[in-house]
């Protein structure tokens, strides 16, 4: 997901129980991190809608809110 949907990871070994190879784990990471400034601008772009959406107002915040109150909602009624 976070590779093909979101565009902000690589792939550096496929499995639970493969080991990347030393040499070509730092260049994977060495490209990532500088040489490839789309991937890192995508994570970090990806960072502050995240952080928006916490924050108060925040389409998290409010879903969280609304969630809180049909919960509350719920109980007041006895259905929980």
């Amino acid at each position: 997901m976070l590779v093909e949907e979101k565009g902000v990871a690589v792939v550096v070994c496929e499995g639970a129980d493969t080991v990347p190879d030393p040499d070509m784990l730092a260049r994977t990471i060495a490209e990532a991190m500088g040489g490839e400034q789309a991937l890192w601008l995508r994570a970090k772009e990806l960072s502050d809608k995240a952080h928006k959406a916490a924050e108060a107002g925040g389409s998290s915040a409010v879903d969280l809110d609304r969630l809180v109150e049909e919960l509350t909602q719920l109980q007041n009624k006895h259905v929980l």
